[in-house]
């Protein structure tokens, strides 16, 4: 008896020292960082289920759920039925929803710089170099950081380079006067007034009917709708404009929210964010090919302006630019330097 308790107690301690020695090397899960906690994050989307970007979105909660080992799901509440997008950032920073898509135009009290950024990018139309250009502007304007302080941001996101459809041709820019037209951004807006026309804001829903009432005597929009909306059906022609629907902040978390993610979690979400903003840039350029396909094939004409008239839209656009410089600095926001070098150097490089 005796020599078998001995026996028992010389294995105890063999073992015991097996499992120091492993510990010691870094094989024993107890100096493994501890699995991820699972978390479920409320996503508000305020475009409806038909929308392409919520097609995009699903697939990027694929992504962040593969990404991140199973462990982080966001349930997504689409068409607004979680948070009205007119308080995006208000109810976002009180954790009504972990994240949201937010529609630019709203609680414009409070996004001061992020508004005026608007108007600097002129005339960049490659798509890609502006998503870059605007993500290194926002890196290096701690005003502009600022204002999303309380979030984390995750996304910029855009519409593309705009477009003229209209059912009679607009060859010159003095084919704008007096003629009215749904413009897509503020960028349009101002540059359609500049040139004497009449600009309006209008759902997407309806441009198809007020085009074909006459209600409107065209839309700056992507040229993709031609095809992704049918308003080939009513339109017969297709101005290029060279200006582009900057790259918005479209997608913050509440920042609590955020720093409740492990390192891993947050890696796999900015890693699906990255996917996210790719498949925006690979859908417009595939829609913008079909788009000008589809207008070879059934006689809508692609018109470009002069280069009088587009140097004539680069200065309205820079005149534009300095309106919003000097309503930073009457705010007490340094709108000069960088931000007005934005409309020069950079822009030109990059057409």
């Amino acid at each position: 008896m005796k020599r078998i308790l001995v026996s028992i107690l010389l294995l105890v301690i063999v073992f015991s020292l097996i499992a120091c020695s492993r510990k010691k090397d870094g094989n024993e899960t107890s100096n493994t960082p501890a699995a991820d906690k699972k978390v479920i994050l409320q996503y508000s989307m305020p475009l409806p289920v038909t929308h392409l970007f919520v097609d995009y979105d699903k697939q990027w909660i694929d992504k962040i759920a593969e990404l991140s080992n199973g462990t982080v799901t966001i349930n997504p509440h689409w068409a607004g039925a979680l948070i009205p997008m007119t308080s995006s950032y208000s109810e976002t920073i009180a954790g009504v929803t972990d994240i949201v898509h937010a529609v630019p135009g709203n609680e414009l009290e409070h996004f001061v710089v992020d508004n005026a950024a608007q108007f600097f990018y002129y005339p960049v139309s490659d798509m890609s170099k502006l998503l870059t250009i605007v993500r290194e502007f926002y890196a290096a304007t701690p005003e502009w950081q600022t204002e999303y302080s309380r979030t984390e941001v995750l996304t910029f996101g855009t519409s593309g380079e705009m477009y003229i459809l209209s059912k009679r041709p607009i060859r010159t820019l003095a084919d704008i006067k007096g003629k009215t037209f749904r413009a897509q951004c503020d960028v349009s807006f101002k540059l359609v007034e500049a040139n004497g026309g009449n600009a309006l804001k209008m759902p997407l829903g309806e441009l198809y009917d007020a085009l074909s009432k006459g209600v409107i005597d065209g839309v700056v929009i992507p040229v993709d709708t031609l095809v992704t909306m049918q308003l080939a059906g009513v339109v017969k022609y297709a101005t290029r404009v060279k200006v582009a629907e900057p790259w918005y902040i479209h997608k913050f978390m509440n920042a609590d929210s955020w720093n409740k993610l492990s390192e891993n979690q947050q890696k796999a979400l900015r890693e699906a964010c990255e996917f996210r903003m790719q498949l925006e840039l690979d859908g417009m350029t595939r829609r913008d090919a079909e788009a000008f396909s589809y207008a070879k094939d059934n006689n809508i004409e692609i018109i470009e302006f002069s280069n009088a008239d587009y140097n004539v839209i680069n200065d309205q656009h820079q005149a534009i630019a300095q309106k919003a410089i000097d309503g930073l600095n009457a705010r007490g926001i340094d709108g000069g330097g960088e931000l007005k070098g934005l409309t020069t150097d950079k822009s030109q490089d990059n057409i």
